[in-house]
């Protein structure tokens, strides 16, 4: 009785580190603003144009912002930290030590930069769209700053971003966003967060920090 207790036992934390793994890799935190770009652009159809909600923007161009977002802000970052991988002989991808996480952090933060000031200086677009992008940006800076001082969740500034657009959206526009999305990223962001808790990857504190980053970087859409 007590070995198939211990079995199940087994068995139930197999399949929950695997359900919190699978959600830490699909929900990683480099691809959520190509997630958030796909969720608004599906409801607001003129997210990205100069003539921002009220306008439209082609589908293929939509698929073109979409494919460029994920380009500099997840590929082009994830190319960069394999590289550092190989090169600098990190204990592990996943980057749990907080020492090293410094520099392939640095190198992610130069892409964000880079992404705003492509969308912002060398393209046309809305204002609101720019704003997105800013608010993405400062949050990126401002967990690179934090990581000199702790081990911050990532996903959880990724989560507390999402979370903070889209309450913006839905409380200051509700017509803009139905309630129903709001109401999934609620509970996809809540699961994220679990996942990082239930791995053991961080503290209480630092996914709480991580998603209160987040929350002010998608929050600061609202200033101004």
């Amino acid at each position: 009785m007590v070995r198939w207790l211990d079995g199940e036992r087994t068995i139930n934390n197999y399949i929950n580190t695997r359900i919190a793994k699978t959600l830490s890799v699909v929900f990683h935190p480099l691809l959520m603003p190509t997630y958030l770009y796909a969720i608004l652009s599906g409801v607001i159809p003129g997210i990205s144009t100069s003539g921002g909600i009220t306008g439209f923007i082609q589908r293929d161009a939509v698929y073109m912002i979409l494919l460029l977002m994920f380009l500099v802000t997840f590929l082009l970052p994830l190319i960069c930290v394999i590289l550092l991988f190989k090169t600098i002989r990190f204990s592990k991808l996943e980057l749990g030590d907080k020492s090293q996480r410094i520099v392939p952090l640095f190198y992610t933060t130069l892409f964000y930069i880079l992404n705003l000031y492509m969308f912002s200086r060398q393209f046309s677009f809305g204002d609101i769209f720019i704003r997105i992008l800013a608010g993405i940006t400062a949050a990126v800076i401002v967990t690179f700053i934090l990581s000199f001082f702790s081990k911050i969740s990532l996903h959880s500034v990724g989560a507390g971003g999402l979370m903070g657009f889209l309450f913006f959206f839905r409380f200051y526009l509700p017509h803009l966003l139905p309630l129903w999305i709001f109401c999934v990223a609620v509970l996809l962001a809540g699961l994220i967060v679990s996942a990082r808790l239930a791995l053991q990857c961080h503290t209480l504190k630092e996914v709480t920090l991580g998603f209160l980053v987040g929350m002010c970087g998608g929050g600061a859409l609202g200033w101004g």
